[in-house]
């Protein structure tokens, strides 16, 4: 194939580009691009072919109420996700792309041997536990012989206080993390990095008859 001279750093750039490995934070563009993950289901786009417009928008919900127990399980976990966040939100946060709710978010990461559960937890979140006060970010969990979460089934067990959410793993309640519920009565969860939309299913009761 006979190529114009001033074509060819033009395609080793496109070319450069669209074998570009990103990161496991960033998004790849359809164009090849890599972008910041956060930015997916924004009303804003970071790719210059706006493909990152409308992708990963869906989010597992459910209505709690004080005193209910959860059990959330997540068929197809995939380590790449870096975790999962559990948002105590605001009603309005389905039906937003996130700007505008309060959500309180417990992010875990990962987990050791005795059932501690390692992440952070976070106060006025956007709807997909983004954006939050920094102020308000605080670590929890070991340092050491924690193991991350990896790919297949996760299940976690939640609980709606009057004045918080704790989340815990299964047999695991002593070591449950809380963050104060503010009044939300959306449960969401939602894949730490959103490399695709996460399925969970849930299963709520009373704390009677949990």
């Amino acid at each position: 194939m006979n190529v114009t001279p001033w074509l060819i750093p033009l395609l080793t750039v496109v070319s450069a580009v669209a074998g570009q490995q990103c990161e496991d934070w960033e998004w790849q563009c359809d164009s090849g691009q890599c972008t910041d993950i956060y930015a997916i289901c924004r009303h804003w786009s970071m790719c210059d072919d706006l493909s990152d417009n409308n992708r990963n928008c869906k989010v597992a919900s459910v209505s709690v109420a004080v005193g209910d127990v959860i059990t959330a399980r997540i068929p197809e976990f995939r380590a790449r996700y870096n975790g999962v966040v559990a948002a105590i939100c605001d009603p309005e946060a389905d039906s937003d792309t996130g700007v505008s709710v309060h959500c309180n978010a417990v992010t875990v990461t990962g987990y050791t041997p005795r059932g501690e559960m390692s992440g952070v937890t976070e106060i006025g979140c956007d709807a997909f536990g983004d954006s939050c006060y920094e102020e308000e970010e605080t670590f929890f969990g070991p340092r050491t012989g924690v193991e991350r979460l990896q790919d297949g089934e996760l299940v976690l067990r939640l609980e709606r206080s009057e004045d918080a959410l704790a989340v815990w793993l299964p047999e695991h309640p002593k070591h449950a993390v809380t963050v104060p519920a503010d009044g939300g009565t959306l449960l969401r969860l939602i894949p730490h990095y959103r490399h695709a939309d996460m399925a969970v299913e849930f299963a709520v009761h009373t704390s009677e008859d949990a």
